[in-house]
């Protein structure tokens, strides 16, 4: 569940095997919370705990077999078999990324093929100016080393999936959205309503308070209203307790900044804490859109992010989120490029959705709401 997503690879085995048992009790207590505090009748009878215990020990075992292992198995450098507009730009995503590895391109492979190490070779398919040679078979067979696409590469180790490296077989052939799983698919949706619900009932007294403080601060309209793109490109209007000033955008749609002056004293706290986003739950509730998936953005910019990003409509075929893979790893995001390396994080969880991965997104969300990070641009 916790920490197989994780870009930290623990090789000390005490810190492994504490982390995994530490996550077994917690999901343990929380499924004790679900079932004593919030239903009145008996939901997970203790047969059932029972069992989440062993298969939750059966993975401990197994994670622990893996670091015991295979902790060495890890790759020291990095071939890039491609162009070198390619191969600069795929160094560009690694310092970006912090993934620290020694990375060559392979025109210079004499320099390392003769050390005693690992070898990955990254391949860019998707690279007009290459074509696969020959003499990557017997690369392979004189050094020890494993091949995979560059869009493979960037999904299993960076957690990100770089449109730019996608090739259009790829776009056709790989699944997009949930459709590949219609049973997670609906433990979603069951889960999206009974939380929703839950959530906005226990929360209806912030709500109210909340708008009190708005209206208090400048007699302006106490909640927000404004379009958005969701699942499949529909168009819905999403609510939210207004945080700007009411003549925000009268010179029409901006990009939010740091210590943006549009926003309002009490806005300012309310986006902190991500209290203005309350009302949307709502929104959930209904099916206009889910507690986890990539954030809405309003058709405009969506129309201009299209024309600049490759293949962006791809994050509209899930629901749209309260929080996502984007907002627990990247920043607030206040352009373009902050657009596309989002866009990459949103691929990611399109492509590998699970409801564990739900799970992770909504503790992690919940960290940054305690640590009042992601709520601001540059932060």
């Amino acid at each position: 569940m916790k920490g197989r997503y994780s870009k930290t690879n623990h090789k000390n085995f005490k810190i492994t095997l504490f982390k995994e048992i530490k996550d077994i009790l917690i999901t343990l207590l929380i499924l004790f919370i679900v079932d004593k505090l919030i239903f009145t009748k008996e939901l997970l009878p203790k047969e059932n705990f029972i069992i989440y215990f062993s298969i939750s020990f059966t993975s401990l075992v197994n994670q622990v077999f893996f670091k015991i292992f295979f902790s060495n198995y890890d790759y020291k450098d990095i071939i890039f078999y491609g162009s070198k507009n390619a191969f600069n730009e795929f160094r560009k995503l690694l310092n970006e990324s912090k993934y620290i590895k020694d990375i060559y391109i392979f025109e210079n492979y004499k320099e390392i093929s003769n050390q005693n190490t690992k070898l990955e070779i990254v391949l860019n398919d998707n690279d007009e100016e290459i074509n696969l040679k020959k003499d990557l078979l017997g690369f392979k067979n004189r050094n020890n080393c494993s091949f995979l696409k560059i869009s493979d590469w960037c999904e299993t180790r960076l957690q990100r999936i770089q449109v730019q490296f996608l090739s259009d077989l790829d776009i056709l052939t790989l699944r997009w959205g949930l459709e590949r799983n219609t049973y997670q698919k609906r433990i979603k949706r069951i889960s999206d309503i009974l939380l929703s619900f839950i959530i906005l009932i226990l929360s209806s007294p912030i709500i109210i308070i909340c708008a009190l403080l708005i209206k208090l601060e400048d007699k302006g309209p106490i909640f927000y209203k404004q379009n958005r793109t969701g699942i499949l490109g529909q168009e819905f209007e999403i609510i939210k307790l207004r945080t700007m000033r009411v003549d925000a955008e009268k010179d029409g749609p901006k990009w939010a900044k740091k210590g943006d002056s549009r926003i309002t004293k009490i806005g300012s706290i309310l986006r902190k804490l991500r209290l203005d986003e309350l009302p949307q739950l709502y929104l959930v509730f209904i099916g206009k859109m889910s507690l986890i998936g990539p954030r809405p953005e309003r058709p405009e910019i969506n129309s201009s992010l299209e024309k600049e990003i490759s293949h962006y409509n791809l994050r509209h075929t899930v629901r749209p989120g309260l929080s996502g893979w984007a907002q627990v790893n990247y920043n607030y995001g206040a352009s373009v490029e902050d657009s596309k390396i989002k866009l990459s994080y949103e691929l990611f969880y399109i492509r590998n959705f699970s409801f564990w991965l739900d799970f992770l997104i909504f503790f992690k969300t919940i960290k940054l709401i305690l640590n009042g990070k992601g709520s601001d641009p540059n932060q």
